[in-house]
């Protein structure tokens, strides 16, 4: 049988390892292995509230040893090191393992899909490795979450300010502010009730204006709401150097905070140097072609925040989002299963469905796109709040099929009504 190897298990590439296990596996056309090193998935558009603290991921994830099991398909633990493509062959340092110590698996493939996603790109900014948190991962948003909760108690009972400075005025920058907000609220309500006065947040953003990626309209409304709700907006300002007290801007201003998170940037992980005459771009991220095959090689794949895809007529490659990932996986679900059978494989288009940011209980905002004799239709408020966790649940409902999905819906509804909202 082909061996196809999916690296990374996020929101791509876990449907991708399903629908070929359905596909390819059960028919024996193919083995199909899972690499990650986590050992749950979780929905990357949630990590903010597990940074927050205003979601569990255990009540939230998916294990990836179950699903495998479930599926049909192998899952191996372990971080990708270095891709061979001579060989055929990638290599994976074991949990809590790194290639310094030896302790390494080579794995051969004959189709290689690269879904490991993406992490905030500092741009060699001085000090921000040293004194940044990050919500890159799971791992990430957990420690994240840890020093909140710590700087949140310290500060509560010395009655100083909470100061929390937040690089990135993208998606995940104004969702993290937001939910931080939520966090503070519903902390007060548990007897803490000076905590909202001691919270001070503050978004910084390089561009003219948050959200860039969003319509100016939706994007004033989330500046509105975000400013509402006592977070201070940062814009045109560009971060030189990181010390121990805050950041520091280019031109000498600078901002305190004692809790600072780099959530600015996509930079793919370093894995991809490795794959020898692949043109990477200035982020690292793998140039492929419109088959979403990485340029310069005939078996590997690569998809998500990992890779840069122009579409045909378009003048910048497609943003790092859930959504592109999603389309991606499908594609590649039927594009593999093609080049199986000896098909000439497809060409990947992408459809925009549109965008939407969610604040929370405070909301959201987002637009549908034009389509045909459709105008664009701006979404906000209440319908926006709602849409979200809707994402989430048909996410839930796709990984885990129909009555296993409304089991865990059911399940994370009576854990609401028996749990705190909050972590402790």
């Amino acid at each position: 049988m082909q061996r196809i190897l999916i690296v990374g298990g996020g929101v791509g590439g876990l449907a991708l390892a399903n629908r070929l296990s359905a596909r390819l596996g059960r028919k024996r056309k193919a083995e199909i292995a899972l690499v990650d090193h986590s050992p749950m998935h979780v929905w990357k558009p949630m990590l903010h509230e597990f940074a927050a603290g205003t979601a569990e991921p255990s009540d939230r994830g998916i294990n990836f040893p179950v699903q495998a099991r479930r599926r049909g398909f192998r899952f191996i633990p372990g971080t990708l090191t270095s891709i061979d493509r001579v060989s055929n062959s990638i290599e994976v340092a074991l949990p809590r393992s790194s290639a310094q110590h030896g302790n390494v698996r080579r794995f051969e493939f004959d189709r290689l899909v690269l879904a490991i996603g993406g992490r905030a790109n500092d741009f060699g900014t001085p000090g921000a490795k040293e004194h940044c948190l990050l919500v890159d991962d799971l791992k990430s948003a957990l420690a994240l979450n840890d020093a909140l909760r710590a700087e949140i108690l310290e500060r509560a009972f010395s009655n100083e300010d909470i100061r929390i400075a937040i690089v990135g005025g993208g998606a995940t920058g104004v969702e993290l502010a937001a939910e931080i907000r939520k966090l503070i609220a519903i902390g007060s309500s548990y007897g803490i009730d000076h905590l909202e006065s001691l919270l001070k947040v503050t978004l910084i953003e390089a561009n003219e204006r948050i959200l860039k990626a969003f319509d100016e309209v939706s994007a004033k409304r989330v500046e509105d709401k975000l400013r509402s709700l006592g977070v201070r907006i940062e814009c045109e300002r560009r971060v030189t150097e990181v010390d121990a007290a805050g950041f520091v801007f280019s031109d000498g201003r600078r901002i305190d905070a004692a809790l600072k998170v780099w959530a600015a940037g996509v930079a793919a992980p370093p894995a991809l140097k490795t794959l020898d005459g692949v043109e990477l771009n200035r982020s690292g991220q793998a140039l492929v072609d419109e088959h979403l095959r990485v340029q310069g090689t005939l078996h590997i794949f690569a998809m998500g925040d990992c890779c840069s895809f122009m579409p045909r007529g378009e003048d910048f490659p497609l943003p790092a989002t859930g959504q592109v990932a999603s389309q991606q996986a499908t594609f590649l679900a039927t594009a593999l299963a093609a080049a199986l059978d000896g098909r000439a494989l497809p060409a990947f288009e992408y459809e925009d469905r549109g965008g939407l940011v969610s604040l929370g209980m405070y909301g959201g905002f987002g637009s549908l796109p034009n389509k045909g004799f459709v105008p664009e239709i701006l979404i906000s408020g209440r319908w926006a709040r709602f849409i979200h966790p809707l994402f989430f649940r048909a996410h839930m409902f796709q990984m885990l099929g129909f009555w296993r999905g409304a089991l865990s819906w059911l399940r994370d509804t009576i854990t609401a009504w028996l749990h705190p909202g909050i972590r402790f």
